[in-house]
């Protein structure tokens, strides 16, 4: 049975992800299990599963370094002195969308967005909202960052991320979808013909039926129909 450890939160973790906060109060623990068990959403914030991908604000602190730590010798089970290594301090964290503090080991957030980890670095990445439906009448959308979209996507409109990912919560009709990064709907699409997906990362949604789909990695559906 796994053994459930509770962590009060303090004024010195405001701020801070919520794996970020597991990796410092739970040293036994390696930062890939503690990354595991946010992604298979075992990590509970105030009661809630979280994936531990949490939204920073522009001043919250999204990282702190901690130098490495005097090394002490061993002893291996036949008494023998194991001479310990010394330790490295990490290199410098780079990335967009933060900066260093003058301590040199905190790191904080200069804008509001979502933290995204890749090739080793940090980014930033601002995002657009839409908190209902996209159509005609509130027009086309083109932005830099990643697009969410709360409600439905009508015909005829045009959603464009230039650097990020679109995300539809509801459903689309014949709209032109296009993303530097993935296409993700969490229902489906129904084209009419016209619909039009093109993403260089992957395409996910339940279904797909009578729209065209051009994707540089994987597309992912239950079902997809003419």
């Amino acid at each position: 049975m796994d053994e459930t450890i509770e962590i009060k939160v303090t004024s010195e973790m405001v701020g801070k992800r919520l794996d970020v906060v597991l990796s410092e109060q739970c040293s036994d623990l390696t930062r890939s299990y503690i990354n595991k068990l946010c992604k298979e959403e075992r990590a509970a914030l105030n009661g809630k599963t979280s994936k531990g991908n949490k939204k920073c604000k522009e001043g919250d602190v999204i990282a702190v370094y901690h130098p490495a730590t005097e090394a002490k010798d061993g002893m291996d089970v036949h008494g023998n002195i194991l001479v310990a290594r010394k330790g490295k301090n990490l290199a410098r964290l780079f990335g967009k969308g933060f900066a260093c503090a003058e301590d040199g080991c905190t790191y904080i957030a200069n804008r509001s967005g979502k933290i995204v980890e890749t090739m080793d670095k940090i980014f930033i990445d601002q995002e657009f909202v839409v908190e209902g439906d996209l159509t005609n009448s509130t027009g086309s959308i083109c932005f830099r960052g990643d697009i969410r979209i709360r409600g439905n996507v009508g015909s005829g409109v045009s959603v464009v991320s230039e650097k990020g990912s679109i995300l539809v919560d509801r459903f689309v009709e014949g709209a032109d979808l296009q993303a530097n990064r993935d296409i993700t709907l969490k229902n489906g699409m129904q084209g009419n013909g016209k619909g039009f997906i093109r993403a260089k990362g992957n395409v996910s949604a339940k279904f797909f039926e009578q729209c065209t789909i051009c994707a540089d990695g994987c597309v992912n559906a239950n079902a997809i129909m003419n």
